[in-house]
Protein backbone atom coordinates (compact mmCIF):
# COMPACT_ATOMS: atom_id res chain seq x y z
CA UNK A 1 0.00 0.00 0.00
CA UNK A 2 2.38 2.40 0.59
CA UNK A 3 4.28 1.73 -2.45
CA UNK A 4 0.97 2.88 -4.41
CA UNK A 5 0.73 5.68 -2.18
CA UNK A 6 4.02 7.34 -3.25
CA UNK A 7 3.78 10.53 -5.02
CA UNK A 8 4.53 10.83 -8.42
CA UNK A 9 7.62 12.78 -8.00
CA UNK A 10 9.02 10.90 -5.54
CA UNK A 11 8.84 7.91 -7.83
CA UNK A 12 10.35 10.27 -10.42
CA UNK A 13 12.88 10.45 -8.18
CA UNK A 14 13.19 6.89 -7.05
CA UNK A 15 13.81 6.52 -10.97
CA UNK A 16 16.40 9.34 -11.40
CA UNK A 17 18.60 7.78 -8.52
CA UNK A 18 18.02 4.13 -9.85
CA UNK A 19 20.16 5.23 -12.89
CA UNK A 20 22.41 7.42 -11.06
CA UNK A 21 23.46 4.36 -8.90
CA UNK A 22 23.35 1.77 -11.75
CA UNK A 23 25.41 3.56 -14.55
CA UNK A 24 28.14 4.28 -11.84
CA UNK A 25 27.76 0.11 -10.77
CA UNK A 26 28.26 -0.68 -13.79
CA UNK A 27 30.06 1.93 -16.63
CA UNK A 28 29.36 1.34 -20.26
CA UNK A 29 33.59 0.76 -20.11
CA UNK A 30 35.96 -0.55 -17.89
CA UNK A 31 38.02 2.89 -18.64
CA UNK A 32 35.19 4.50 -16.66
CA UNK A 33 35.45 3.02 -13.34
CA UNK A 34 36.40 5.32 -10.97
CA UNK A 35 38.98 5.33 -8.31
CA UNK A 36 36.38 5.94 -5.84
CA UNK A 37 35.49 2.30 -4.71
CA UNK A 38 34.44 1.19 -1.40
CA UNK A 39 34.03 -2.62 -0.41
CA UNK A 40 31.79 -4.39 2.64
CA UNK A 41 31.40 -7.44 3.90
CA UNK A 42 28.88 -7.52 5.61
CA UNK A 43 30.59 -9.59 8.90
CA UNK A 44 30.83 -6.63 11.93
CA UNK A 45 33.22 -6.37 14.06
CA UNK A 46 32.86 -9.82 15.62
CA UNK A 47 30.29 -12.35 14.74
CA UNK A 48 26.96 -11.58 15.38
CA UNK A 49 27.34 -7.93 15.70
CA UNK A 50 25.98 -6.08 13.13
CA UNK A 51 22.30 -7.45 13.35
CA UNK A 52 22.43 -9.52 16.74
CA UNK A 53 22.39 -13.43 16.73
CA UNK A 54 18.67 -13.68 15.82
CA UNK A 55 18.80 -12.08 12.84
CA UNK A 56 17.98 -13.96 9.50
CA UNK A 57 19.96 -13.79 6.18
CA UNK A 58 16.48 -11.74 4.64
CA UNK A 59 17.60 -9.05 7.33
CA UNK A 60 21.34 -8.95 6.07
CA UNK A 61 20.50 -9.11 2.46
CA UNK A 62 17.83 -6.27 2.42
CA UNK A 63 19.04 -4.04 5.04
CA UNK A 64 22.83 -4.16 4.52
CA UNK A 65 22.99 -4.64 0.97
CA UNK A 66 20.55 -2.05 0.68
CA UNK A 67 22.57 0.38 3.25
CA UNK A 68 26.02 -0.14 2.11
CA UNK A 69 25.16 1.19 -1.58
CA UNK A 70 23.19 4.18 0.18
CA UNK A 71 26.49 4.91 1.64
CA UNK A 72 28.26 4.33 -1.68
CA UNK A 73 25.55 6.56 -3.26
CA UNK A 74 25.93 9.39 -0.95
CA UNK A 75 29.60 9.27 -1.50
CA UNK A 76 29.87 8.68 -5.15
CA UNK A 77 31.45 5.45 -5.48
CA UNK A 78 31.30 2.23 -6.66
CA UNK A 79 30.25 -0.33 -4.24
CA UNK A 80 32.28 -3.63 -4.48
CA UNK A 81 32.18 -7.08 -2.16
CA UNK A 82 35.88 -8.00 -0.62
CA UNK A 83 37.70 -10.24 -2.40
CA UNK A 84 36.84 -12.81 0.24
CA UNK A 85 34.22 -11.71 2.45
CA UNK A 86 33.05 -13.31 5.77
CA UNK A 87 29.37 -13.45 5.58
CA UNK A 88 27.05 -14.54 8.30
CA UNK A 89 24.14 -16.04 6.14
CA UNK A 90 26.28 -17.22 2.82
CA UNK A 91 26.60 -21.20 2.98
CA UNK A 92 29.44 -20.91 0.71
CA UNK A 93 31.30 -17.90 1.59
CA UNK A 94 30.73 -16.31 -2.17
CA UNK A 95 28.66 -13.97 -0.17
CA UNK A 96 26.01 -11.53 -2.12
CA UNK A 97 27.38 -14.00 -5.38
CA UNK A 98 25.86 -16.99 -3.79
CA UNK A 99 22.35 -15.58 -4.70
CA UNK A 100 23.03 -12.63 -7.32
CA UNK A 101 25.15 -11.69 -9.76
CA UNK A 102 28.29 -9.17 -8.83
CA UNK A 103 27.57 -5.90 -7.91
CA UNK A 104 29.33 -4.18 -9.84
CA UNK A 105 31.54 -4.26 -12.77
CA UNK A 106 34.27 -2.91 -11.43
CA UNK A 107 37.59 -4.59 -10.43
CA UNK A 108 36.87 -5.07 -6.87
CA UNK A 109 40.57 -5.24 -5.79
CA UNK A 110 41.09 -1.52 -6.51
CA UNK A 111 38.76 -0.79 -3.29
CA UNK A 112 40.43 2.23 -1.58
CA UNK A 113 38.26 1.75 1.68
CA UNK A 114 36.09 -0.56 3.17
CA UNK A 115 32.75 0.31 5.12
CA UNK A 116 32.61 -0.58 8.35
CA UNK A 117 29.64 -2.21 9.99
CA UNK A 118 28.66 1.39 11.91
CA UNK A 119 28.84 3.51 8.68
CA UNK A 120 26.48 0.31 7.00
CA UNK A 121 24.18 0.02 10.14
CA UNK A 122 23.37 3.82 10.82
CA UNK A 123 24.28 5.08 7.23
CA UNK A 124 23.92 8.54 8.54
CA UNK A 125 23.44 11.40 5.93
CA UNK A 126 21.52 8.34 3.55
CA UNK A 127 18.82 9.20 1.59
CA UNK A 128 16.18 7.71 2.86
CA UNK A 129 14.00 7.37 -0.86
CA UNK A 130 17.37 5.29 -2.28
CA UNK A 131 16.85 2.29 -0.70
CA UNK A 132 14.45 0.56 -3.37
CA UNK A 133 16.54 2.10 -5.90
CA UNK A 134 19.66 0.83 -4.66
CA UNK A 135 18.31 -2.72 -4.13
CA UNK A 136 16.65 -2.65 -8.07
CA UNK A 137 19.70 -2.53 -8.88
CA UNK A 138 21.69 -4.92 -7.53
CA UNK A 139 19.61 -7.95 -6.90
CA UNK A 140 19.93 -9.45 -10.32
CA UNK A 141 19.77 -13.40 -9.70
CA UNK A 142 22.26 -15.32 -10.82
CA UNK A 143 21.74 -17.98 -13.24
CA UNK A 144 21.42 -20.96 -10.38
CA UNK A 145 18.59 -18.86 -8.68
CA UNK A 146 17.36 -18.13 -12.41
CA UNK A 147 17.46 -21.97 -12.91
CA UNK A 148 15.15 -22.40 -9.56
CA UNK A 149 12.89 -20.01 -10.68
CA UNK A 150 11.78 -21.44 -13.97
CA UNK A 151 12.36 -25.26 -12.58
CA UNK A 152 9.69 -23.84 -9.81
CA UNK A 153 7.18 -21.68 -12.76
CA UNK A 154 7.25 -25.24 -14.38
CA UNK A 155 6.19 -27.20 -11.84
CA UNK A 156 3.32 -24.85 -10.57
CA UNK A 157 2.65 -24.58 -14.29
CA UNK A 158 3.51 -20.84 -14.62
CA UNK A 159 6.58 -21.88 -17.59
CA UNK A 160 4.34 -20.25 -20.15
CA UNK A 161 2.32 -17.45 -18.02
CA UNK A 162 1.96 -14.26 -19.63
CA UNK A 163 -0.55 -12.55 -17.31
CA UNK A 164 0.83 -10.64 -14.59
CA UNK A 165 1.70 -11.68 -11.41
CA UNK A 166 1.34 -10.29 -8.11
CA UNK A 167 3.79 -11.35 -5.21
CA UNK A 168 1.76 -11.24 -1.80
CA UNK A 169 4.39 -12.38 1.03
CA UNK A 170 2.36 -12.85 4.36
CA UNK A 171 4.46 -13.18 7.34
CA UNK A 172 3.32 -14.30 10.15
CA UNK A 173 6.18 -15.54 12.45
CA UNK A 174 8.47 -13.59 13.67
CA UNK A 175 6.70 -10.45 12.46
CA UNK A 176 3.97 -11.31 14.94
CA UNK A 177 5.83 -9.61 17.71
CA UNK A 178 6.27 -6.79 15.72
CA UNK A 179 2.48 -6.41 14.51
CA UNK A 180 -0.90 -7.22 14.84
CA UNK A 181 -1.49 -10.64 12.84
CA UNK A 182 -4.08 -10.25 9.90
CA UNK A 183 -6.08 -13.78 8.59
CA UNK A 184 -4.74 -14.43 4.84
CA UNK A 185 -8.26 -13.24 3.61
CA UNK A 186 -7.73 -9.55 5.02
CA UNK A 187 -4.90 -9.57 2.87
CA UNK A 188 -7.08 -10.94 -0.19
CA UNK A 189 -9.22 -8.43 0.70
CA UNK A 190 -7.17 -5.88 0.21
CA UNK A 191 -5.71 -6.73 -3.77
CA UNK A 192 -9.28 -7.20 -4.25
CA UNK A 193 -9.74 -3.53 -3.26
CA UNK A 194 -7.09 -2.07 -5.17
CA UNK A 195 -7.81 -4.09 -8.42
CA UNK A 196 -11.35 -2.29 -8.15
CA UNK A 197 -9.61 0.70 -7.52
CA UNK A 198 -7.55 0.49 -11.19
CA UNK A 199 -4.00 0.52 -8.66
CA UNK A 200 -3.54 -3.47 -9.85
CA UNK A 201 -4.04 -5.25 -12.74
CA UNK A 202 -7.71 -6.88 -12.95
CA UNK A 203 -6.35 -9.88 -14.76
CA UNK A 204 -3.61 -10.85 -12.72
CA UNK A 205 -2.33 -14.09 -10.69
CA UNK A 206 -1.29 -14.05 -7.05
CA UNK A 207 1.72 -15.65 -5.68
CA UNK A 208 1.75 -16.45 -1.66
CA UNK A 209 4.23 -17.03 0.17
CA UNK A 210 4.20 -16.98 3.69
CA UNK A 211 5.63 -18.99 6.75
CA UNK A 212 2.18 -19.67 8.22
CA UNK A 213 0.72 -23.37 7.86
Amino acid sequence: EKALRTPKASQERQVALYHEFRNRQWPASGEQCVSNIVAFDGSGEEPGSLWGLGSGWGSHFGHLLGNAGRVALLREAVLVQKTHPVWLWSPDGKGVETYLEPISSCDRRAANATLSAREIKDCEGCDPEAMAPVLAALMRPNAEVRAAETALRKRIRWDHETTPIIGLHVREGDKGSESPLHPLVEHLDALREHIKAGALPAGARVYVATDSS
